[in-house]
């Protein structure tokens, strides 16, 4: 079962294989194992991890089963009747704008300001950052090269940053900054993270616990009517800031380094009520150049209207007995023939 130990289903983190959970020594152990599988996918699923992620992880058994199958090593396939797991997201997240990302970074801890910068302004997850290393930096191309082992999307790929970012990542590192944090934070000989070598960043073991404390140091609420907050909305901000600036599509689905636009534009895009106020106004502007004139001209009085604006010496008492209802009225003119 050495397969089951070595092989993780992409975008999946877990401190146990299939093999570890279900106690898998031999093929045979596969045998009725259906309810004992799906079990597993609920008690993750209690933990919270989304239906992608335990998409992926039954993916990841169900391929080794149909593997087996197709050699002869199994007569049948064990999971056929597993069921999918909706893939749907079940939160949302918004992003921040301008002006909190600045609060945040003015309030934030001293060691994390630098990593929420570079998640900010590279959109990478905290799995990359943890993973980059200072041989990952380019002074020449101002970026970072991103290596297919530790990607989501198992390619290699490179992330361009701005220019004084990359230099006071150089700084950070070359000081040996992050190695000293590492070993100040990470000291619990049990902890399921280790510290990189010759890393880039320090990226806490728990970001989005680090991440709350600051939001509320800036007092910038974690769920509002728009979504909550998370490490990975430092992501999905990074995406709608790129959107914001007026790329290209292909731009945009480059520098989110996702398979396709859909992605980038349905699932991380996100409208901003002021900027949507704003494009209104600019399309009026377009279309109506002289509204200010048409707005405010004097129009003529029609109906009731013209009733009311009749000069007070043209009225006359309408008497109620002779069908009026008590009101003034235009006196009435006579023209001889």
């Amino acid at each position: 079962m050495r397969w089951l130990k070595t092989t993780r289903s992409p975008g999946f983190v877990s401190t146990a294989t299939w093999s570890e959970r279900l106690v898998l020594q031999t093929l045979a152990d596969l045998t009725n194992i259906l309810a004992r599988v799906e079990a597993a996918l609920r008690e993750l699923q209690k933990l919270g991890r989304t239906g992608k992620t335990i998409s992926h992880y039954a993916e990841a058994l169900s391929a080794f089963c149909d593997w087996c199958v197709d050699r002869g090593y199994l007569a049948d396939d064990p999971l056929k009747a597993l069921a999918r797991f909706d893939t749907t997201p079940q939160t949302f997240r918004r992003a921040m704008t301008v002006d909190e990302v600045s609060r945040l970074l003015d309030a934030c801890a001293s060691h994390r300001k630098l990593l929420l910068e570079t998640a900010f302004l590279s959109g990478l997850r905290a799995s990359e950052l943890r993973s980059l290393s200072i041989n990952d930096l380019d002074l020449e191309e101002n970026g970072v090269h991103l290596d297919a082992s530790w990607t989501k999307n198992r390619k290699r790929g490179f992330q361009p940053l701005a220019e004084e970012l990359v230099h006071r990542l150089c700084a950070f590192a070359l000081a040996d900054k992050p190695a000293q944090l590492y070993a100040k934070f990470y000291r619990s000989k049990n902890a399921k993270l280790k510290a990189p070598d010759n890393p880039l960043l320090y990226v806490p073991s728990h970001t989005a616990r680090d991440l709350d404390i600051d939001l509320k140091a800036a007092g910038i609420p974690k769920e509002t009517a728009e979504g909550k907050l998370d490490f990975h909305a430092c992501r999905l901000a990074y995406i709608n800031f790129v959107l914001e600036s007026g790329v290209s599509v292909k731009e945009a689905q480059a520098l989110a380094r996702h398979s396709s636009p859909e992605l980038t534009f349905n699932v991380y895009g996100r409208t901003r009520k002021e900027r949507l106020s704003e494009t209104a106004e600019k399309v009026a502007a377009n279309i109506l150049p002289a509204a200010d004139n048409a707005i405010f001209m004097p129009r003529q009085a029609v109906g009731a209207e013209q009733e009311s604006a009749t000069p007070f010496a043209d009225r006359e008492l309408r008497l109620s007995n002779n069908g009026g209802g008590g009101g003034n009225r235009t006196r009435r003119y006579s023209i001889e023939a």
